[in-house]
């Protein structure tokens, strides 16, 4: 017990001066502002430096030529490329897309997390405040006291009450201000790679959209086509069916156009499960139930041509979400390094109470106290922050060519994508000479059965022509536009058009974010 009225008596004595000495540096605001800056200046660890253009050479051309369209300078990732074609109902589904998908509500939901993260992080340098209060009462026997003024009391003779309280607000405080700014960095970093993510999945959205919409176009224009030959094969089977009868042809004839129609027959299905796959596809990148999807333009009406910029300058590529994702990973690794390294620094701790203190021993002492500690340490030995900054030193090596890696699958995928579609538009001029020679052909064919020179059958068999003509075309056409899609996502084209339109949602109650 004695003991313990000591604690209660000298301790909060002692406290009270170390800590008003120790905090009246910080009760002069000029010298605060001096401090904080003094802070802020100070580097722990390497200073970030980007990877020079010698480590990454950037190529000047593309290794890919066929375009003729000069680039026009502009902001590629803002350019609602698909706005080109102007299709109404293309440009209503990427709206209700950007504004309604899951996956882009998801990302945001991410990126409010991190910048929360951010936010809390920076609040690191403010003290935790607690409310509270205690009281105490007892009898203090059995020994005696010698108070300050050198009055001794017995207090086995005489036993004296005491009783206090203890109410107001509790600061708890521990600090390490190097580390706090390497925290507060890698905070900042981590919240503007996250932003990178979001910027992804609108780049995926985008793409899914436009890639869906026109392959649904290409699906419809390609069963119409197959729906068109059938019945051109069903009346050429027809004719032959005449011909064999009058002996005119082999059974071979006859056996050889049923083979085809079952062929074409069979394909029909296929090509309406693609149609209902691709439009539950954009029913759920829209948030929908699976359902069908109104057109707008048909396949025929929509060209390439003119859409895709040519002498793109390599830089275009900065705008890309990934790559600017694992820069962000390497200022991380490379901050952590500095982090690590802050733990060699002064780690200080105060606690404290901006509180009302009242407490009295009976017939001996009244008074108000107030009880406070600061503490200061720095690690004198800790071998194993060697061994962290180290590991550290690692992880930024393997994020610097992460990076390096990354820019390099960038240029591969646009030059890749580039070559690919001028092969799609040669295939495609070829194929459309083909069509032409075809339609030539069958008026040639159609004027000669009409002048009694060739049979009927010549003109269907002519006919027919053109319609794989046509179906070989639509194929193609559909590669071509999907290859399209991949040009400007290879680019990161698009992914910030209309931005406004992706908000946050209202959930209702306690989930509501801001």
């Amino acid at each position: 017990m004695l003991a313990l009225a000591l604690k209660l008596l000298w301790i909060p004595y002692l406290m009270r001066n170390i800590l008003a000495n120790s905090l009246s540096f910080f009760n002069n605001w000029s010298q605060c502002i001096l401090f904080a800056s003094f802070l802020t200046s100070c580097s722990v660890g390497p200073e970030y430096h980007a990877p020079s253009k010698q480590s990454i050479q950037t190529p000047n051309v593309w290794n890919s030529h066929g375009q003729a369209i000069a680039y026009r300078q502009g902001d590629i990732k803002a350019l609602a490329w698909w706005e080109k074609f102007h299709d109404p109902q293309l440009n209503q589904l990427m709206n209700e897309a950007l504004a309604n998908n899951n996956d882009l509500q998801s990302a945001m939901g991410s990126e409010l997390e991190a910048k929360a993260a951010f936010q809390s992080v920076k609040m690191g340098w403010v003290p935790n405040f607690s409310f509270g209060g205690i009281g105490v009462s007892g009898i203090i026997t059995n020994s005696s006291l010698t108070l300050p003024s050198n009055r001794t009391v017995n207090l086995l003779n005489d036993p004296q009450n005491y009783h206090g309280y203890n109410v107001g607000f509790i600061p708890n405080y521990t600090l390490n201000a190097f580390a706090q700014i390497k925290q507060t960095e890698i905070a900042k970093l981590s919240f503007e790679a996250k932003k990178q993510i979001m910027n992804a999945v609108r780049l995926s959205v985008v793409s899914q959209v436009a890639a869906s919409y026109f392959s649904l176009l290409g699906f419809k224009e390609q069963l119409c086509i197959q729906k068109q030959m059938l019945s051109e094969l069903k009346a050429l089977k027809n004719y032959t069916e005449i011909q064999y009868h009058q002996g005119s042809v082999s059974s071979i004839n006859v056996a050889e156009l049923e083979e085809y129609i079952d062929k074409l027959h069979s394909q029909i299905p296929l090509t309406e499960h693609n149609i209902v796959m691709v439009s539950n596809a954009l029913r759920t990148l829209t948030n929908k139930n699976p359902g069908a999807i109104v057109t707008g333009k048909r396949f025929s009406e929509i060209s390439p041509n003119s859409v895709i910029p040519a002498n793109l300058p390599s830089k275009v590529l900065e705008n890309r979400p990934d790559v600017a994702m694992a820069e962000y990973q390497l200022k991380i690794n490379n901050a952590n390094i500095g982090l690590i390294k802050s733990e060699f620094f002064p780690l200080i701790s105060l606690t404290g109470g901006a509180t009302s203190v009242s407490f009295a021993l009976e017939s001996i002492f009244k008074g108000n106290l107030w009880a406070g500690q600061l503490e200061g340490a720095v690690p004198l030995l800790n071998l194993s922050l060697y061994s962290d900054i180290d590991k550290a030193k690692g992880g930024y090596y393997a994020a610097y060519y992460n990076y390096i890696g990354t820019i390099r699958r960038a240029f591969e995928q646009v030059d890749n994508a580039l070559s690919q579609q001028s092969s799609l538009n040669q295939s495609f001029k070829d194929q459309k000479k083909a069509l032409n020679q075809n339609l030539y052909l069958y008026k040639m064919t159609k004027s000669q059965y009409n002048n009694g020179a060739i049979s009927y059958a010549d003109t269907l068999f002519s006919q027919l022509s053109i319609s794989e003509s046509r179906l070989m075309m639509n194929g193609t056409k559909i590669q071509q536009m999907s290859n399209l899609v991949s040009v400007y996502q290879a680019l990161g084209g698009g992914y910030q058009a209309h931005k406004q339109l992706t908000k946050v949602k209202n959930l209702g109650g306690d989930y509501d974010v801001e």
